[in-house]
């Protein structure tokens, strides 16, 4: 053996540990002299481990950590984490270092390639994963674009006859005359015919409506009232018509399902998705599906030469809410402004009003009158 023991000069920090000392440990030195370790520190004699007999156990983050014990001293217990003291040729090349030595061989020995097959499927299924995980947004999205029309309507249709089921629906034909009067305004724009739009109201006293996948648009009461004209009810109706053309409803769900469901999904099975439809009344969109839903909903506005300006004034009735009440109405009005905070979308649509010419003139919204109460188009 070429190694020489007394000529290592090597040490590391360490730590002796037993019950008689301050506290229990005393940090020092650990060096190799000749066939022994040494263990010097302030206030304790240097304490002799040989290295035959020597008990190394490894712990800690990957196993980095050396536990040496020696029958020697049978109260004593040291640790080394410096990794220098595990590569050290004089540890490594010990010749009665059995454990050293082993754990050598072990971290690189040759695995049979069934074992190496598994551990290679292992890491590409988790890779898969991972991937699938940090890139759901956009998988999301292209899912919610792949899945038919015909499925969203039928999913949309099964909620909003929970809403049915739960509200009290309005057949007030002034409510009605009012909405039919921005709607009729409102829908020619929308180039999008996918859709078949149809409104309701419910009673509510809130300061909301809100879209339901597949062309159901839902709207309180207490919009209606509280609206000062016309345009600031097409400015949410548009708005509300964007988050159904852009499908943020079917996106925001196929996001939050599992894993496995968007996974299913990929190869063509929707049925787990068609499972998630009871959380659809649940949700709040994203803080991007809100920009884009004001953005497209402006865009509404001006194709069917409607003020947009009637959006930014109903969000200022909102802030004015906000104000009164001291709470930030964007928690209670889930799908009408829930992100990003009113404040600042009403500073967006100020900075796109400054893009309009100042000659251009908006035809006004007739204000409705009673519609025939045999078959209104909104209920």
């Amino acid at each position: 053996m070429n190694t020489t023991w007394s000529d290592s000069s090597r040490s590391w920090p360490a730590t002796a540990f037993q019950n008689k000392l301050p506290e229990g440990k005393a940090n020092g030195r650990l060096a190799v002299e000749g066939s022994a370790l040494v263990f010097t520190a302030g206030g304790v004699p240097p304490l002799r481990l040989p290295l035959e007999g020597l008990d190394i156990r490894f712990g800690g983050f990957n196993n980095q950590q050396a536990f040496l014990s020696h029958q020697a001293l049978p109260e004593w217990t040291f640790l080394c984490t410096d990794p220098g003291f595990l590569k050290d040729d004089a540890i490594r090349q010990h010749p009665v270092h059995g454990k050293l030595a082993g754990r050598k061989v072990r971290s690189t020995k040759k695995w049979p390639w069934p074992v190496k097959a598994m551990i290679f499927m292992t890491l590409l299924f988790v890779g898969g994963l991972s991937a699938l995980w940090f890139n759901r947004a956009e998988i999301s999205n292209w899912i919610a674009g792949k899945l038919p029309v015909s499925f969203e309507k039928q999913l949309g249709e099964s909620v909003f006859q929970d809403v049915r089921a739960k509200s009290k629906m309005v057949d007030d034909p002034a409510l009605i005359a009012q909405l039919e009067a921005v709607t009729k305004r409102l829908l020619p724009a929308v180039k999008d015919k996918r859709y078949e739009f149809q409104f309701h109201i419910i009673e509510n006293d809130t300061i909301n409506a809100f879209a339901i996948p597949g062309g159901h648009i839902v709207v309180h009461t207490g919009l209606l009232k509280r609206a000062k004209r016309p345009e600031e009810i097409a400015g949410v109706l548009a708005h509300e018509i964007s988050h159904i053309t852009h499908r943020h409803s079917m996106r925001t769900m196929v996001s939050s399902l599992g894993t496995m469901v968007i996974l299913q999904a990929v190869f063509g099975d929707y049925s787990g998705i068609a499972q998630g439809a009871s959380t659809l009344l649940d949700q709040s969109y994203s803080r991007d599906f809100e920009r884009e839903a004001d953005a497209s909903g402006w865009d509404y506005l001006l194709a069917a030469n409607i003020d947009p300006s009637g959006m930014t004034d109903f969000f200022r009735v909102i802030r004015e809410e906000e104000k009164k009440t001291g709470m930030d109405m964007s928690g209670a009005m889930k799908y009408l402004s829930t992100h990003p905070e009113t404040a600042e979308r009403i500073a967006t649509l100020e900075e796109k009003a400054k893009s309009i010419p100042k000659d251009r003139k908006f035809e006004p919204i007739a204000s409705g009158s009673p519609a025939p109460a045999e078959a209104p188009p909104a209920k």
